[in-house]
């Protein structure tokens, strides 16, 4: 069972209940270069300081095996308008390796910018018709995970952009990951997020 707050399990057992839950999904691309932010709703809702647009798309049901496989699920996006096509076949992976992360609020709780039932899926491939982009997704793997999580890079910053330990706001979408962009994007600020130890000689790694 998923945990729940006091306030949410109330909301969830309500006879009445005076709002509704909401899914809101955030697609990004190996390179963080793409990021997609939509919520089956009839309007946009702005949710921890960004803006999920209103956009249909639909979720099946996680499948389960018994042959040791993980977990997968197919997630459907409306194709009318093209735009998450385009974005498919701009990337060089076709849409496999983007990172699908699910939050699952409450309308009334959306200002609080917490979501207590979140997941996150690895695509590995897209399909594309005249109606729909079809997302396969599987759940992450744990043999994919980088050990240990802080490497002793010198010139190369292990923050996810915009994610995370870096909490840039601006207009950039991508980052070369090196000092030097990074004090360009903070400029200004007294400290940045650069997480690597330029300090090290070489451009040895260290763990």
């Amino acid at each position: 069972m998923i945990p729940l707050s006091i306030s949410n399990k109330e909301l969830k057992n309500a006879l009445f209940d005076s709002g509704e839950w909401l899914v809101l999904l955030t697609f990004t691309n190996k390179n963080a270069s793409v990021m997609i932010r939509v919520i089956n709703n009839p309007e946009d809702v702005v949710f921890g300081g960004e803006t999920f647009k209103a956009f249909p798309f639909q979720i099946d049901t996680i499948t389960e095996s018994n042959k040791g496989e993980l977990p997968k699920i197919n997630i459907t996006l409306s194709n009318v308008d093209r735009i998450v096509q385009a974005y498919v076949e701009q990337d060089p992976d076709l849409g496999s390796g983007w990172n699908v992360h699910v939050d699952i609020v409450h309308n009334t709780a959306l200002a609080n910018a917490i979501a207590e039932i979140q997941y996150d899926f690895i695509t590995m491939g897209a399909t594309a018709n005249e109606s729909s982009v079809v997302f396969s997704c599987s759940m992450q793997n744990p043999l994919r995970y980088q050990f240990p999580r802080i490497r002793m890079l010198p010139n190369s910053c292990q923050h996810r952009f915009r994610h995370g330990g870096c909490d840039y706001k601006g207009a950039d979408t991508s980052c070369t990951k090196t000092i030097q962009a990074c004090r360009q994007k903070f400029y200004g600020a007294s400290t940045i997020p650069f997480l690597a130890f330029p300090g090290i000689p070489t451009n040895a790694m260290y763990v």
